[in-house]
């Protein structure tokens, strides 16, 4: 996975009333500018204007703000400081690539939660004792169950027969550590049996095997028009 760091970039000390008693050099040197010509200003003067509510909190506040092109967070605390006046401190952490790393990991997982979804292919995840954890609408529209319905269900219990049941229990148990390709039946929620093409393939996460990925094809219709091409052919030969 994607390295990041967490940078502090700045550290205020300031009044009650907001104004800037002190400065680290980080904040002088990003501003291209010298202390005197920060010392005394408002804070909102340097920062974004709606840090003025975190600063003089009874409480420590964390807020994210932009400022100079990045992202930062801003942690505020309140000193207590004997014979002094009130006093806050105030620092950024520049957050920007932390913050681009988990939209790139969001948007990465939102695609492949799209894939699975519109895939026109029925498709369940199972933990390690073969157990629906999930599954895609084609699955419910190919099978009859909804995934409230599915979940946790062990997946062959569900959908396999009397006759196929030692069948899809080895291709199960395979998919957990190897690659499944089979054709087969498989049953219905009402009861019909549907031909389909299977596909099996652990889920490795950090070189930990945490479950499976099985696929079901519907070939309904290939298997009916290759029995009728067969059909036809019987007849052919037999006239």
């Amino acid at each position: 996975s994607p390295i990041y760091q967490v940078r502090v970039l700045g550290e205020f000390v300031t009044a009650a009333d907001g104004r800037i008693l002190r400065c680290n050099h980080v904040v002088v040197d990003r501003l291209n500018t010298r202390f005197d010509k920060v010392i005394g200003l408002p804070l909102w003067d340097i920062l974004p204007k709606e840090i003025r509510q975190a600063v003089g909190a009874n409480s420590p506040t964390v807020s994210e703000l932009t400022w100079l092109g990045r992202l930062y967070e801003l942690t505020t605390f309140a000193l207590e400081v004997d014979a002094v006046e009130s006093q806050n401190l105030c620092i950024l952490h520049d957050v920007t690539d932390r913050k681009q790393v988990e939209l790139e990991s969001d948007r990465q997982k939102q695609y492949f939660e799209s894939l699975v979804r519109n895939s026109p292919a029925a498709i369940v995840v199972l933990d390690t004792d073969e157990r629906i954890i999930s599954c895609n609408p084609t699955f419910e529209s190919l099978f009859g169950y909804s995934q409230p319905q599915a979940v946790g269900v062990k997946i062959d219990t569900l959908v396999a027969t009397q006759e196929t049941m030692r069948e899809a229990l080895g291709y199960t148990q395979q998919a957990l550590a190897g690659t499944v390709h089979a054709i087969s039946k498989r049953r219905r929620k009402d009861g019909s049996l549907v031909d389909v093409e299977i596909f099996g393939v652990p889920v490795i996460v950090d070189g930990e095997k945490i479950g499976a990925l099985a696929i079901y094809h519907d070939i309904s219709e290939l298997v009916r028009a290759r029995q009728e091409a067969e059909q036809a052919n019987r007849t052919k030969s037999e006239f």
